[in-house]
């Protein structure tokens, strides 16, 4: 595992629309039309957190196709300019955005794949939407790095890495030095599942994440509780009925337990898990909606404190449900989109309290992603 650098391309600036609010929704929450966002390229995997200081959640947009990724820079109520490029070697597959060297800037941290390629790339921003020369973690050949968690697991305050590995059926921890530097930690055995995600979260109070993967073409949820030292205790599954989507942790029932909502791979439905505050779950649900939902975030739109849940990946549109704090969500209200919208980004991009949300558009051949704004 070697550490090496790539060159960046200049900024690209470009003015995209403005949000034009003018639809509903429930009688409880209301928001705009979708807002097309041109990103130059076709865009994958996306994450969101304040690039350039203003206290505004910006985008960082992986291009598969294109090698690399590009920051989209939140203007509040008028939607998004385009920022600088971050040119990659290769296809990536998952993009973080998280302070990794503790100077109170937001870095981009990106796993890539191609041919005899797989990598992890971190580059530190410097605080007005650009970053320095990308560094590479070189990984094992035939590793295909997917999913990423950025998170502090070893409890020394600095944001380590976890990152699902396909190729080898294995989540890998990286441990930061403290200055953005990693090198590699505990590698948890994550057989038979298939890596089809990896979220983080302290599922038993003590203090320190722990990691969440599923195993899309098994049907199973396997967790592994953090010892806040950088190990972890062996991995308990729980087995769930058929492919899975990788699952969006959060306290929908208020009971101060992290649950879990997994959706179905292309079934049209999710599965809800009531979290025991051990890191196992129970009291599974299933919420069936029949569009084909594949994807989820969760936020909350409707300024309740309560969690609430937009899905992509539909037929026809974002499916939004509103929590009612029990567990259980409202009737699902579909915002129509252009397109088939892809996996879910949710932040309160405009400023004014309430969560918004941005997809992509995923039939894979147009460079455009729809804002949703909350209104």
């Amino acid at each position: 595992m070697g550490i090496r650098t790539l060159g960046v391309p200049a900024l690209v600036v470009a003015l995209l629309t403005a949000v034009t609010p003018t639809a509903a929704m429930a009688g409880t929450v209301n928001f705009g039309p979708p807002v097309d966002v041109a990103t130059g390229a076709v865009p994958g995997a996306m994450a969101a957190g304040d690039l350039n200081g203003d206290a505004r959640p910006d985008l960082a947009v992986a291009h598969p196709d294109a090698d690399r990724v590009s920051i989209l820079l939140s203007q509040g109520t008028t939607g998004f300019r385009t920022g600088s490029v971050v040119a990659l070697g290769g296809a990536p597959r998952s993009v973080a955005l998280a302070d990794v060297d503790g100077d109170g800037r937001r870095d981009l941290v990106a796993t890539v794949v191609d041919i005899e390629l797989d990598q992890v790339v971190v580059a530190l921003g410097r605080g007005n939407g650009r970053f320095r020369v990308p560094r590479v973690i070189d990984l094992a050949p035939n590793s295909i790095p997917r999913y990423l968690v950025p998170a502090d697991l070893d409890g020394d305050r600095d944001v380590d890495l976890a990152l699902t590995l396909a190729g080898r059926e294995q989540v890998q921890v990286l441990r930061n030095d403290g200055r953005g530097r990693f090198t590699p930690g505990a590698t948890l055995a994550a057989e038979p599942t298939a890596n089809d995600g990896l979220a983080g979260a302290d599922l038993n109070g003590d203090g320190h994440t722990d990691l969440v993967a599923t195993g899309g073409g098994y049907g199973r949820v396997v967790t592994w509780l953090n010892a806040g030292n950088g190990t972890f205790a062996p991995g308990v599954w729980h087995e769930l009925p058929y492919p899975r989507s990788p699952a969006v942790l959060a306290d929908f029932n208020t009971d101060g337990r992290v649950d879990a909502l997994v959706p179905g791979s292309e079934w049209g439905d999710a599965l809800y898990l009531a979290g025991n505050g051990d890191g196992t779950f129970t009291n599974e649900r299933t919420l069936a909606f029949g569009q084909g939902e594949r994807t989820a975030a969760s936020g909350d739109f409707d300024g309740d404190g309560r969690a609430d849940l937009a899905f992509g990946g539909g037929y026809y549109g974002v499916l939004v449900l509103l929590g009612n704090g029990d567990g259980t969500f409202q009737t699902p209200v579909t915002l129509a989109t252009p397109g088939t919208p892809g996996a879910p980004v949710v932040d309160d991009f405009t400023g004014d309290g309430r969560d918004d949300i941005i997809v992509p558009n995923a039939n894979g051949l147009s460079d455009i992603l729809w804002f949703v704004p909350a209104i």
